[in-house]
């Protein structure tokens, strides 16, 4: 594991850690790695989730399914995000969503049941992942919250007219940049990228 740690810098759960840190780390958690074909499932909804994923090639398609058959985007997860970490931290067993890999994408799995518990007090560094753990799931629940607030909003049109204005409230300027391109805005906010395209010029 020593020749992925210097990759796993980047992610949130090893912030403000070392290499060796991060070996030592996995290596007293138990990990193992997975690869996955463009379009293939990773987890459905409603299936057991016992390990925590770190993406280190690829891409992740989050969907949340309704009763209807269809599927909503909920997010499209990039190079070192993480996911897995709400059920585990929450005593849930089955997944939330279903995620499947929009790409060849490679990810590593950590035992949720070691990083969550106290089986693991041994591990010198386990407490500075679970600080950093909380972390993400802050910010998640806080990316979560204002997702489904857009979700709730039938019309694509207002739906981009309250994200423009989300941003100038966070920004206060009337010139921002989005950490967004078209096509991640497009997953995001439910929409095909030239309809959200035209909808951002109307604006």
């Amino acid at each position: 594991m020593f020749k992925y740690a210097h990759k796993l810098k980047p992610v949130l759960l090893f912030k403000d850690m070392e290499s060796d840190e991060i070996a030592k780390v996995l290596n007293c958690l138990s990990y193992y790695q997975r690869e996955y074909d463009k379009n293939e499932f990773i987890i459905l909804q409603g299936d057991e989730l016992k390990e925590i994923g770190i993406i280190i090639e690829g891409e992740v398609i989050v969907t949340k399914d309704r009763p209807d058959g269809d599927y909503a985007i909920v997010d499209v997860l990039k190079k070192y995000d993480t996911f897995g970490e709400d059920i585990i931290y929450s005593g849930l067993k089955s997944s939330l969503y279903t995620l499947r890999a929009k790409k060849h994408t490679t990810i590593i799995y950590i035992d949720g049941k070691k990083i969550s518990s106290d089986e693991s007090t041994s591990c010198k560094y386990r407490s500075k992942v679970n600080l950093n753990m909380l972390r993400r799931l802050a910010e998640y629940s806080i990316f979560i919250n204002t997702k489904m607030k857009y979700m709730g909003i039938k019309s694509l049109k207002k739906r981009v007219a309250t994200f423009l204005l989300d941003e100038f409230e966070r920004y206060k300027s009337n010139t921002f940049s989005i950490d967004m391109n078209r096509e991640e805005m497009a997953d995001f906010l439910n929409g095909t990228r030239p309809a959200v395209s035209k909808n951002i010029n109307a604006v």
